[in-house]
C-alpha cells in the first residue's frame, strides 16, 4: 500500500510537469495505472462535491420543514458530518495496512450522509416526542430531559442499532466477490456505518440533552400552511393507522 501511494504521488508530480508543456494544437498527457487513478480520484471528488452542494441544501430544507424548526433540522446534518469525520479518520488509520480504492470516498460519503441523517432523525423525533409528553419547557428540568433522552435511546436507539448491524452484516456478503476493490469497499463501509451509528447513539442525544426545549427554537411552523383539523384529518390518518396495526398483528408474515 505504501508503494502504491508513493507511485501515485510521483505520478502526480510528473503529471503537473508534463501537462505544463502543452501548446496550441498539442496535448501532452500521461497514462498508466497511477496517473489514471489520480485522474479518476480527482473527477470523483469533483463530482461528489457538486452533488453534495445540491443535495445537502435540499436535505436541510426538507428536514427543517419535517421537524418544524431550524435547530432540529440542522442537527441531523451536523451528526452526519461528525460521523463522516470519524469514518474518514478510521479509514485513514486502516490505510496504513490496507489499500483503498479512491471510489471508497464517494461511496462512504453517500452512504454515511444518508444513514447519518436517517438515524439522527429517528433519535430526534423520538426524544422530542418524549419531551412533549413530559411537558419539558425549561432547560433546568434536568430529570425530565434525562428521562426523555433515556427512553428515546432505549427505543429508537435500539432500532437504529439493529438497522446498522443488519447493514454491516449485509455488506459482508461482498467479501465473497473475488475482487480486492469489493473487499476494500466492504471494510470502508462497515467502518463508516459503525462510526455514524456511534455518533447517532452518543453525540446526538448529548446535544439534545444540552439543548432541551431549545431544540424547537427558530420554529417554522408559523410559515407553513395550517392543516384543518376535523373529519378530514381523521379520514387521512385512519388508513395509515389500520396499516400499522395490521403489520404489528402479523409481524412474522410481513
Amino acid at each position: 500500500s505504501g508503494t502504491a501511494r508513493t507511485n501515485m504521488a510521483v505520478a502526480k508530480r510528473i503529471q503537473g510537469i508534463v501537462t505544463g508543456h502543452a501548446r496550441d494544437g498539442v496535448t501532452v498527457s500521461m497514462t498508466g495505472f497511477s496517473p489514471t487513478s489520480n485522474d479518476l480520484g480527482r473527477i470523483e471528488n469533483s463530482d461528489a462535491e457538486r452533488s453534495e452542494s445540491i443535495g445537502l441544501p435540499v436535505a436541510l430544507v426538507v428536514l427543517i420543514v419535517a421537524l418544524g424548526s431550524v435547530i432540529a433540522g440542522v442537527l441531523p446534518l451536523i451528526a452526519a458530518g461528525a460521523g463522516l469525520l470519524c469514518a474518514f479518520g478510521a479509514i485513514t488509520a486502516l490505510s496504513t495496512g490496507l489499500t483503498f480504492d479512491s471510489m471508497l470516498v464517494v461511496v462512504a460519503t453517500m452512504i454515511g450522509t444518508g444513514i447519518g441523517i436517517d438515524y439522527s432523525l429517528f433519535i430526534i423525533a423520538r426524544i422530542r416526542e418524549e419531551m412533549d409528553r413530559r411537558a419539558v419547557v425549561d432547560r433546568r428540568q434536568h430529570a425530565e430531559i434525562a428521562d426523555a433522552v433515556g427512553v428515546g435511546i432505549a427505543t429508537a436507539g435500539r432500532t437504529i442499532a439493529i438497522s446498522g448491524l443488519i447493514l454491516m452484516i449485509a455488506m459482508c456478503s461482498l467479501m465473497f466477490v473475488d475482487s480486492p476493490v469489493f473487499h476494500e469497499i466492504t471494510i470502508g463501509i462497515i467502518a463508516t456505518v459503525l462510526c455514524v451509528l456511534l455518533v447517532a447513539l452518543t453525540l446526538v442525544p448529548a446535544i439534545i440533552a444540552v439543548l432541551g426545549p431549545w431544540l424547537t427554537r427558530l420554529s417554522v411552523r408559523g410559515l407553513l400552511p395550517k392543516r384543518r383539523r376535523g373529519a378530514a384529518d381523521a379520514n387521512t390518518d385512519r388508513p395509515w393507522r389500520r396499516w400499522a396495526y395490521l403489520v404489528m398483528r402479523r409481524p412474522i408474515v410481513f
